[in-house]
């Protein structure tokens, strides 16, 4: 039953780290576009809005770059260092969840926002940046608890 456990560990982190990543820019996208749509309304030069879409995928590329730099080597004996490691991506996909759906409430309002306003831009990428964070400090803790934690045997 432990050897079971021990090697469901594997792939149930690669489940929490990017299914949550992939759910959270899904959703952040979908709430963008909502406010890309209504600052296309507003003004037909939508350039500048469309640039939040970027900022809410990167975090996939996080997750992605979590996931090959940290994959665990060796079989797995006992549950410590495998739980640090599953906890890193489990951390690292809520991070990247609610980075992205903080990504796509910042950009719905800001599109729109700068449709309306001509000197709203510094101001809106400052707040780009800001939701940024999440996703990078929980990439962050994810690499902490997950680099020391990767010979498993």
């Amino acid at each position: 039953m432990q050897k079971l456990l021990l090697e469901c560990i594997y792939p149930i982190g690669v489940i929490s780290l990017l299914c949550p990543t992939f759910a959270g820019v899904s959703l952040g996208m979908s709430k963008a576009s909502i406010g890309i749509c209504n600052s296309a309304s507003i003004k037909s030069d939508i350039i500048l809005t469309i640039i939040p879409s970027a900022f809410i995928g990167v975090g996939v590329l996080y997750s992605v770059l979590l996931f090959f730099t940290t994959a665990p080597q060796g079989t797995p004996t006992e549950f410590s260092i495998p739980m640090k490691w599953l906890a890193a991506y489990i951390v690292t996909g809520m991070g990247m969840f609610w980075g992205s759906i903080s990504l796509g409430d910042i950009s719905a309002v800001a599109t729109v926002t700068a449709a309306q306003q001509k000197r709203f831009k510094p101001s809106f990428f400052l707040l780009l940046v800001f939701g940024e964070l999440i996703g990078l400090f929980g990439l962050i803790v994810g690499f902490i608890l997950s680099v020391s934690n990767r010979v498993w045997a």
